[in-house]
């Protein structure tokens, strides 16, 4: 599979039906909670990388919600480089499904898979769902920073609400959109 190189969020799709995604031969699929995930998104340019992000989740600098797309190296060197990604795209290609959502779990196993890619180490765990357009596959991948998540979910640690003033360490949210041939 092959990443396809095109802007999905302003050009591929139909916005202005929050519950229908078409590519731009009209094959179409379903997203459920598709507005909800893409609403209010800050669309993060190339030299973003996972210490800019890290350091914005630290000091309260950030968007509330980030927005990655297609060639973006959070995709092309992070996710896409995750063996468990990679399974459960497998999984999905070999299910005929038209659509799926997996939880990609980190854990212990994903440091020592992970070893070195920073991409990876920060985003942990996260969700995917795959959503069939064609010939073609939509890769949504959403993943979150929160104080429970970075301080190893130690029972005594609380998250905070990210507000649109400054809050140092609140939750925040990424979404990587990409499409696969």
């Amino acid at each position: 599979m092959g990443l396809q190189n095109s802007n999905i969020y302003k050009s591929e799709f139909d916005t202005i039906n929050p519950m229908y995604i078409y590519d731009r031969e009209g094959n179409s699929n379903l997203m459920k909670d598709g507005r909800r995930h893409l609403k209010g998104g800050v669309k993060r340019n190339k030299d973003v990388n996972w210490w800019t992000i890290f350091s914005e989740w630290v000091n309260g600098d950030d968007p509330i919600r980030s927005l990655f797309e297609n060639d973006h190296p959070a995709i092309t060197e992070g996710i896409l480089k995750d063996l468990k990604y990679v399974s459960a795209l497998q999984e999905f290609v070999k299910s005929n499904k038209m659509k799926s959502n997996t939880a990609i779990k980190f854990g212990a196993l994903g440091v020592l898979l992970a070893h070195d890619n920073m991409r990876l180490q920060m985003m942990g765990s996260y969700n995917v769902s795959f959503y069939k357009l064609g010939e073609k596959i939509l890769s949504i991948a959403l993943d979150s920073k929160s104080r429970t998540s970075y301080y190893l979910h130690l029972p005594f640690i609380n998250n905070y609400e990210r507000s649109h003033g400054k809050t140092r360490q609140g939750n925040t949210d990424q979404v990587y959109m990409f499409l696969l041939k």
